[in-house]
């Protein structure tokens, strides 16, 4: 739930609170997208504005996981490659 305290320059309760439109064009997609991530509940409105602070804490949290992953499948492929390594070395002596 959003309280509107101050009512100065969409800020509520120390949130910067910004237009679907601004939210899509920063984050590179379209408006009917930010529309869909709405209505699917992956985005929460206040008073029709989205609260940029929390989106972006969102977003970052999700690419550290990505991040996390990707360096994760990167290790295993070093692992398999080394295994491969090992395996060819024995064929080729």
């Amino acid at each position: 739930m959003c309280y509107n305290i101050s009512g100065i320059n969409n800020k509520v309760n120390n949130m910067a609170l910004i237009k679907k439109t601004e939210y899509a064009r920063k984050q590179g997609v379209s408006r009917s997208y930010v529309s869909k991530l709405i209505k699917q509940g992956k985005i929460a409105l206040c008073d029709g504005l989205i609260d940029e602070d929390k989106m972006t804490a969102r977003t970052d949290l999700k690419r550290q996981l990505l991040e996390a992953k990707i360096n994760n499948e990167i290790f295993k492929g070093q692992i398999l490659k080394a295994k491969i390594d090992a395996i060819l070395k024995e064929y080729v002596l």
